[in-house]
């Protein structure tokens, strides 16, 4: 049986300015054995991504730090803005990500189904908001700043 997990991130990631990230990786029990669980890279399963990152101080002040949408297919996307390094703010950042499963409607329907199952798709502390287009197969997670 194979695994996927979707890692997910933003923040000030190794110091090169604000950052965002999301990537679908496996873990294939064929190489999980005894102590080892270790998730790999799947590039194969490269689907349309997009990834947006903004500074929300409030509904007046909104700045754009990237947008970042390429046409090919991607199995991992991230962006950085240099601009922000030494300057980030992770308490007023806001992510969005998209992911479009247009083709893989069984992994659509199964990622649905496991948040659903696990309440997964709860406000949590760190106000994550899971959207899904069952018309579409997209999924579109909005991450918001870290509360107080």
């Amino acid at each position: 049986m194979i695994k996927y997990v979707f890692g997910a991130c933003k923040g000030d990631y190794l110091n090169i300015g604000a950052s965002a990230e999301i990537g679908i990786y496996t873990k294939d029990s064929e190489f999980n054995t005894g102590k080892l669980d270790q998730y790999f890279a799947k590039t194969s399963l490269a689907m349309p991504m997009e990834l947006y990152l903004y500074n929300y101080e409030n509904s007046d002040n909104i700045n754009n730090i990237f947008s970042w949408n390429p046409e090919a297919p991607q199995w991992w996307i991230t962006g950085f803005n240099p601009d922000y390094i030494y300057n980030v703010d992770v308490t007023k950042q806001v992510v969005v990500r998209k992911i479009d499963f247009t083709g893989r409607k069984t992994m659509y329907d199964e990622f649905k189904k496991f948040l659903d199952e696990n309440n997964l798709n709860q406000n949590t502390n760190i106000n994550t908001f899971i959207l899904f287009d069952d018309d579409s197969n997209t999924i579109c997670d909005v991450c918001s700043k870290i509360n107080g």
